[in-house]
């Protein structure tokens, strides 16, 4: 029966697409209007003459239908349009919240801090406390004694701060006028010094001054190279006589820290010199 409906059904549509074409209107315009205005047209009805044929091969069709149950032709039922509406529930006013409430901030509480218990307290090591100031004192005085003891108490001039204890060498002992070689006597000097120096663990701060007179020679540009160059050969001199090079340090200042006024011949004699500064621990 499926099929018989399936060729019938095949052969109305072929009868009436015939009928549709049967009647050809008159060509009015060249091809490409003829299919511009085939395109927009509506499709032309079937003539009154064929009105009985159609109707005639719809029975056809209809008849063996008949007797066929809706349950037996599912595939010919067309599901019913639902005309409900889906129900969408009405929107509920939220409540209305005044604009001038005062804003409450709730902040966390802190978590209570436990106690330790007495027995985990304990003292700090005697043997990990800072060394004692007055043991610190006593080193410094007894270094300061030896030096006043020795020979160099009447070639050094020894000023004592309360972080340092300054070494100042005149530069007629160390150099001659305008050199930065070492001379003889001033490597003596040193060689006294740094027997001194070596057992002891305090850094050391080579530094070079000069006097306010402009030096320009093939050797030293200006002062700067001058002080430099001597406190770095003082330096190198001590490394060589023993003491540690990372206790050492070499700078220079040219005429920027003088010791007293330039103006006199003796006030540039004293400008003109080789500090050693001596950090001291601090206690």
């Amino acid at each position: 029966m499926i099929s018989y409906m399936d060729i019938m059904t095949l052969l109305l549509t072929l009868f009436v697409l015939l009928l549709a074409y049967a009647k050809v209107t008159p060509v009015l315009s060249p091809v490409s209007q003829q299919n511009s205005s085939t395109m927009h047209s509506p499709r032309p009805s079937a003539t009154p003459a064929a009105q009985p044929l159609i109707s005639s091969i719809i029975e056809q069709v209809s008849l063996p239908m008949a007797g066929i149950s809706a349950a037996q032709r599912p595939y010919i039922t067309l599901p019913k349009e639902t005309t409900q509406q889906p129900v969408i529930p009405p929107l509920q006013a939220e409540p209305e919240v005044p604009l001038n409430r005062p804003m409450q901030i709730e902040y966390p509480q802190a978590a209570p801090q436990e106690e330790l218990p007495p027995s985990t307290l304990t003292e700090a090591n005697p043997a990990e406390q800072p060394p004692d100031a007055s043991a610190t004192a006593s080193a410094r005085n007894n270094f300061l004694e030896t030096i006043q003891a020795s020979a160099l108490g009447t070639r050094i001039e020894v000023t004592t701060h309360q972080d340092s204890v300054n070494l100042e060498i005149s530069d007629n002992i160390l150099f001659e006028p305008g050199s930065a070689t070492l001379k003889p006597l001033g490597q003596q000097l040193l060689d006294e010094l740094a027997a001194l120096l070596v057992n002891q663990n305090y850094s050391v701060s080579v530094e070079g001054h000069t006097d306010n007179i402009p030096i320009e020679n093939l050797r030293f540009a200006s002062n700067w190279e001058l002080s430099s160059t001597r406190a770095t050969n003082v330096t190198r001199y001590l490394i060589v006589r023993g003491i540690t090079a990372s206790r050492l340090r070499a700078v220079g200042y040219a005429d920027t820290h003088p010791r007293t006024d330039n103006t006199t011949a003796d006030g540039r004699a004293r400008n003109r010199r080789v500090s050693l500064v001596l950090q001291l621990p601090q206690g």
